[in-house]
């Protein structure tokens, strides 16, 4: 091998690795936005959880002050 085809290995080795690397920051910038979108989704969903176990301790509150009046009536 001479030095000329050792030098254009060398080039055509540099340069896929250099377009590789930038595939994978192209990749993750991508990846980044994905995740605050992601982020935004589970807020959300977050806050639609929190409504609905809200509602549902008052309902069981509402439910318990029924059955201890209930109970209180049959004494």
């Amino acid at each position: 091998m001479t030095n000329k085809d050792l030098l254009q290995d060398l080039k055509q080795f540099i340069t896929v690795t250099v377009s590789q690397q930038i595939a994978v920051v192209i990749g993750n910038m991508a990846t980044k936005d994905d995740l605050k979108q992601l982020r935004s989704d589970f807020e959300q969903f977050d806050e639609k959880l929190d409504a609905i176990q809200d509602a549902l301790g008052e309902t069981l509150q509402d439910q318990e002050f029924r059955l201890h009046k209930l109970e209180s009536c049959s004494d």
